[in-house]
């Protein structure tokens, strides 16, 4: 007959008893510019080691299901699933991490860019492309003096153009016939 208990006294478990936890190694904070800023578990070259800041901020929503580990586990590079394991980290635990530690940081000081209208975007556009090797305090002056000398012949030249060549789809005129 089969024994389906043990001979030795039972041992119960108390909830006083301590658990035995594995250590974890440190995850370092490596920044960059930008979204290039990753943590990693020591300084490597292997891109699949890495959990970049731009996993932690598209997959960070995934922390808060029920089967985090699993989720994160289908979106996060190998090499750091691999290596999160081997230093007793869970996925979840390490996505928290990196999401504290961002959390932790003040906000950018950077100012915001200053808005520019699309007509003055444009003008720029067509000052740098006249003359790409000018410094661009002399570039309007350019301009207003080619449109003062040749504006008339250019603007008969661009009529010309537009009977003989067409306009495309979208309304440029062709600079030269094209076949259709």
């Amino acid at each position: 007959m089969s024994k389906l208990f043990s001979s030795g006294p039972a041992k119960s478990e108390s909830p006083t008893t301590p658990q035995v936890l594995v250590k974890k190694a440190p995850m370092a904070f490596f920044p960059a510019k930008g979204l290039g800023s990753y943590h990693c578990f020591g300084a490597t070259e292997d891109k699949t080691r890495k959990l970049f800041r731009s996993a932690v901020l598209q997959y960070g929503s995934l922390v808060s299901l029920p089967n985090a580990d699993q989720a994160l586990a289908s979106v996060l590079p190998r090499g750091f699933i691999e290596e999160a394991s081997q230093q007793g980290w869970t996925l979840k635990d390490a996505m928290q991490e990196a999401q504290a530690y961002y959390a932790s940081q003040p906000a950018s000081t950077k100012p915001k860019r200053e808005t520019v209208d699309f007509d003055t975007r444009r003008l720029a556009g067509v000052l740098a492309a006249l003359s790409p090797n000018d410094p661009p305090e002399s570039l309007l002056s350019e301009l207003k003096g080619l449109i003062e000398t040749k504006g008339e012949a250019a603007l008969k030249r661009l009529e010309q153009m537009e009977r003989e060549a067409g306009r495309d789809s979208e309304g440029f005129i062709y600079l030269r016939r094209v076949k259709q």
